[in-house]
């Protein structure tokens, strides 16, 4: 049995030595065709929203595409086709409107190859909120801060290819920050994501991928940049409170008797600007004023109508977070203007 095997073995090798003597190449075929002719779809948008056009393009390895005639279809119906068309733009429909996009390739030599790209436009919006503090009637947002508190929160609008709206509560997150993937708050219905601002005072990158249970998808990101707390003066004035629609910057005229400062903490990660945690230190002509730490507004009187300038700072700093500390000043100019009436 032995010596049968080594006799087929060398009357194999006796009768390739020619060919292989001559220079020439015996052909290998595969039974896969996958390692024979592969081709690649080319997505210039993989999420795309409505109404946006995508650019779609084809590389193959093992046929010659420059040669091949090449025909695409939306829908089962011919759009485009020629020879060595590899590039092809469609615009997608509607809010949850499918296409089909169809890719059907004809070689110069060999089988036709046939591929098929669905699109399913829908739409992703992200909202985030900073854990930090501005004050009442504040028409602008509380900004990110350095070692803050901050909620992202995913607001899909997605539509299935059977015209239903689905609920935010029943898609799937994948949450990732500056590319890192967050496992613990993707998920089944995790559309919240929470995080703390870095101690490094870089910009975070935060995005996240959307999926349905059909092929519906969709991915947004966000650059948190991190900004600086901030400390703002108002006029307290005793019949109207707190005049919150001009903030008190650079100098201002003093011509009453008494003017009530009051220094305000925005974007500090507190809830309110009496929480335990602020100190207000404030001074005039760069000299500290001796009164309490946790006292947010100061009380200046010209009563013998002088006239001049006077520099009042505030530093407000935040127990909690080494980083949390602002510096604002203003100029009081007081002169011997008559007291205002109201």
């Amino acid at each position: 049995m032995l010596k049968d095997s080594f006799l087929k073995f060398f009357i194999l090798i006796f009768l390739l030595v020619p060919f292989i003597s001559r220079g020439e190449t015996v052909p290998i075929t595969t039974s896969i065709p996958e390692l024979d002719e592969q081709l690649y779809v080319n997505i210039s948008n993989k999420f795309p929203r409505p109404l946006e056009t995508v650019k779609i393009d084809i590389e193959a390895y093992g046929i010659d595409l420059n040669k091949a005639t090449i025909t695409w279809s939306v829908n089962g119906t011919v759009v485009n086709t020629g020879i060595g068309q590899k590039t092809f733009e469609v615009q997608t429909g509607k809010l949850g409107v499918t296409k089909k996009i169809g890719i059907s390739i004809k070689p110069e030599r060999g089988l036709p190859i046939n591929k098929s790209v669905t699109l399913s436009p829908q739409e992703l919006d992200l909202i985030w909120e900073a854990r930090t503090y501005t004050p009442p009637f504040y028409r602008g947002k509380a900004m990110y801060t350095p070692q803050e508190n901050v909620v992202i929160v995913a607001l899909p609008n997605f539509i299935s290819t059977g015209n239903t709206k689905l609920s935010s509560d029943k898609l799937i997150y994948n949450w990732s920050n500056e590319g890192d993937v967050a496992q613990e708050q993707s998920g089944y219905g995790k559309n919240t994501y929470k995080m703390k601002g870095d101690i490094l005072m870089k910009t975070n990158g935060v995005s996240v991928e959307v999926t349905g249970f059909g092929k519906e998808k969709a991915k947004e990101s966000v650059d948190l940049r991190v900004t600086f707390p901030e400390v703002v003066f108002y006029e307290n004035n005793p019949l109207y409170g707190v005049l919150w629609n001009k903030s008190l910057k650079g100098s201002f005229s003093f011509t009453d008797e008494e003017k009530v400062v009051e220094a305000f903490p925005f974007y500090f990660g507190v809830f309110r600007k009496s929480d335990p945690k602020l100190s207000y230190t404030w001074r005039i002509n760069n000299k500290d004023i001796l009164v309490p730490k946790n006292q947010s507004m100061m009380t200046f009187r010209n009563t013998d109508k002088d006239s001049g300038s006077s520099l009042i700072g505030t530093t407000i700093n935040n127990s909690s977070n080494f980083l949390s500390e602002a510096d604002g000043g203003v100029n009081l100019n007081y002169s011997t203007s008559e007291k205002k009436s109201f």
